[in-house]
């Protein structure tokens, strides 16, 4: 079913209510006015009854022209056979009969009823115009001053009058009611056309909300309710748009879940027989390798030592997913910062010489008992961080500063490398974002992850020549 229009609907009320009150005033004045023009015939039937029944009435033509112009009616002198002696014309005369064509009007008298006070007057219609006839005979006829004898007076009332006053008591209001109705079209039809383009982009608004946009803004006009409405639905737009933007990262995490489950049970296994190969090699080559002086045998040895451990952290690390995958969390481990910083540089000096870069640290010492009570997300995080400055940069380093808030400290990672690109810039903390072809696109969301397990945040920026990024932790 098509939509109504709004126009309509609020224009056709306005002006049934407008036409309503119209037809009542109307009405309300034509009543009123019928009575008071039945009033007036009544005192004019009066008035001229009493001077009908005046016997010092003059019988002549100047008397019933006064007469006539004074009663607004045709005053007719007749003798005993009912021809007229006398005529007097008000200023109305029907143009139906030619006032010097007495046999006409003869005809039409004979019409008229001899009346008494105590009998209705006679009504006849001459042409369109309606008439109330009063036919008085005279009890003792009496002589015109030509000598004529007059033996009876008829008086006829124009009703037309009564009508044609009640209808000019119902011109005014119509008048004004159609004006009215002109004046509340125009201003209702202005303003519903007003409302209906603003709740038109509402509609458009909400309507690409519902298929997807959650970047819509409805304009604003003015300060009424359609305007906060208009300010709500844009900020339903952009809730709805972080709850999108949460709920597609929170999928993403899922699925990291599921899969590192299935792949960290797989590499534990696997980094168990790397780490017992290892380890063995190394027992059977010690006593070799501690007792030459060869520089190149014992960088070997501290090589071997280096994989050791760093196998033993990833299978830390993948423990600590078989426990996430299974809804547990591993238990924290406590360790001070300088434990961190060392067994950072146990695994990542020896990565940083064999790629022939330079990596540099710096604690001071005012943080160095500062104890971190999960340290191996610290650890983690902090890594993450450490490996993508070696690849994208020469000059490394990592510097540790008590930040304002107390029992806060920041760990700032920086490079010399040109930066992440300008598309990633915005989303790299996102899961399955990177801007490498053979990275996962996972490490700077654990890094996220991370600083909100420790209390803290993660965010990067330019300084000069040099891309840092910035984690801050909570110690106790």
């Amino acid at each position: 079913m098509p939509p109504q229009s709004l126009n309509r609907k609020l224009l056709i009320p306005l002006l049934v209510a407008v036409v309503l009150a119209t037809a009542l005033v109307a009405t309300v004045a034509y009543v009123l006015a019928g009575s008071r023009a039945e009033r007036e015939l009544e005192q004019r039937r009066r008035s001229i009854q009493a001077i009908l029944e005046s016997d010092n009435l003059p019988l002549n033509s100047a008397v019933f022209q006064v007469l006539a112009n004074l009663t607004a009616a045709h005053w007719f002198a007749l003798r005993a056979d009912g021809s007229i002696v006398m005529v007097a014309w008000s200023d109305d005369l029907p143009a139906a009969l030619d006032p010097e064509d007495w046999s006409a009007w003869q005809a039409t008298l004979a019409d008229v009823r001899p009346w008494s006070p105590t009998q209705e007057t006679t009504a006849i219609r001459v042409g369109t115009t309606r008439y109330r006839g009063i036919h008085w005979r005279r009890a003792r006829p009496r002589t015109t001053r030509d000598g004529v004898p007059v033996t009876s007076l008829i008086v006829l009332i124009d009703e037309s009058q009564q009508e044609r006053l009640m209808a000019q008591s119902i011109a005014l209001p119509a008048l004004v009611g159609l004006i009215a109705i002109g004046i509340v079209a125009a201003v209702t039809l202005a303003t519903t056309t007003r409302w209906v383009r603003r709740i038109s982009q509402l509609q458009q608004g909400v309507r690409r909300i519902a298929e997807g946009d959650f970047q819509t803004q409805v304009p604003v006009h003015g300060q009424d309710e359609l305007s906060q409405l208009a300010t709500d639905v844009t900020r339903l737009a952009a809730e709805l748009s972080g709850m999108w933007d949460r709920l597609r990262r929170l999928h993403s995490e899922q699925m990291l879940h599921q899969l590192s489950a299935g792949l960290a049970h797989n590499l534990r296994n696997s980094l168990a027989g790397a780490r017992m190969a290892i380890e063995l090699a190394a027992l059977a080559n010690r006593p070799k390798l501690a007792a030459m002086d060869d520089p190149c045998r014992q960088a070997q040895a501290e090589s071997l030592v280096v994989a050791v451990r760093q196998i033993e952290q990833a299978e830390e690390y993948i423990q600590r997913i078989l426990w996430l995958a299974g809804g547990r969390e591993a238990p924290p481990r406590p360790m001070t910062l300088d434990q961190c910083l060392a067994t950072l540089r146990d695994t990542l000096d020896a990565t940083a010489r064999h790629r022939d870069k330079q990596l540099h640290w710096s604690l001071p010492s005012a943080l160095s008992g500062a104890r971190v009570a999960d340290s191996q997300v610290l650890l983690a995080a902090v890594s993450n961080l450490v490996w993508n400055a070696l690849e994208a940069g020469q000059d490394v380093l990592v510097t540790w500063q008590p930040t304002e808030q107390p029992d806060s400290a920041l760990v700032c990672v920086s490079d010399n490398g040109p930066g992440p690109p300008v598309d990633i810039q915005d989303r790299m903390f996102e899961p399955f974002v990177t801007a490498t072809v053979d990275g996962s696109g996972l490490g700077l969301a654990f890094v996220a992850r991370a600083a909100q397990r420790l209390g803290g945040q993660v965010h990067w920026q330019r300084s000069g020549d040099r891309t840092e990024f910035i984690m801050t932790f909570c110690w106790s």
